[in-house]
């Protein structure tokens, strides 16, 4: 049986659509594990924790809130694809004031906070 893959995603800054354009990219946080050496020996790995991040293109409208999204902290993220998986970024906020492209309508936006949490999946698990 074929899969359904992540075409669209719809990223959500608390609830609200904020258009992101196709090519929306999550990382999902949580630890970045680094090999450690003694002797010249591989004897393990040390990990330290990073945050989960969101960089999205927004299309910016008459109607685009650019002031709320600079602003925006302790809020929450959904990263939403198409095929059922949802992941959720909760204290997320701007890492960086939006930069609007001239010409095409784009506005360049990064979100950080805590690891994403996957929230919803509509595979079935049996299969």
């Amino acid at each position: 049986m074929a899969e359904q893959v992540t075409g669209t995603v719809v990223v959500r800054l608390d609830n609200k659509s904020i258009r992101s354009k196709s090519g929306a990219k999550l990382s999902l946080g949580g630890l970045e594990r680094s090999p450690e050496y003694a002797d010249g020996v591989l004897i393990g790995y040390s990990a330290r924790p990073i945050a989960a991040t969101v960089t999205c293109t927004l299309v910016l409208t008459t109607t685009s809130d650019l002031d709320a999204i600079n602003r925006s902290a302790n809020s929450t993220i959904l990263f939403e694809c198409d095929n059922g998986i949802t992941y959720m970024i909760a204290n997320a906020f701007s890492v960086k004031p939006p930069e609007i492209t001239g010409g095409n309508g784009e506005v360049s936006v990064e979100f950080s906070g805590q690891p994403s949490v996957e929230k919803g999946h509509n595979a079935d698990e049996n299969q």
